[in-house]
């Protein structure tokens, strides 16, 4: 019988279900981010914005680019692969965006989280560039983005 006061941890019961959980949520963004890159018509207008990513001068191998309105521009996140350094994202909203980049490579360490065991993975975009580089997207546009890795955040149009 139990003590009285004495209530039956919950975080046993937590640790199980917490990267179920996780993994719903990454699945459900996903879903919604790109769903603004879908080849459906747009009521906001759109463009298809293609250029290349490099980090100080050398091309990305591969990595994801997303597009984000932002200062009251109307629209759907639009996100893009990026492979061997170029993109090509169709359906991006046009005005005031907000470039988003997901660049990672493994480590080779292996991590234990919660009784899982996953790859550990290296965040590559530079410091200054990981809350994003604001740009115009103002029509179907050609815009390389150079993250380079000891300076401010630049960008050329």
């Amino acid at each position: 019988m139990a003590e009285a006061g004495y209530a039956r941890p919950f975080r046993a019961n937590r640790q199980k279900s917490l990267p179920s959980h996780c993994m719903k949520l990454v699945g459900v963004l996903l879903a919604i981010m790109l769903s603004g890159c879908s080849g459906e018509k747009s009521k906001f207008p759109t463009a298809t914005v293609q250029g290349s990513v490099t980090i100080d001068g050398a091309a990305v191998k591969e990595g994801t680019i997303q597009f984000m309105p932002e200062g009251g521009v109307s629209g759907q996140p639009c996100q893009a692969t990026i492979a061997n350094g170029q993109y090509v994202a169709k359906n991006a909203p046009v005005g005031k965006v907000r470039a988003l980049f997901t660049i990672t490579r493994p480590t080779g360490k292996m991590i234990t989280e919660y009784s899982s065991t996953y790859p550990e993975i290296e965040n590559l975009v530079p410091e200054q560039y990981r809350s994003g580089v604001p740009i115009t997207v103002s029509g179907n546009d050609n815009i390389p983005f150079d993250l380079k890795t000891a300076s401010e955040p630049d960008q050329k149009q």
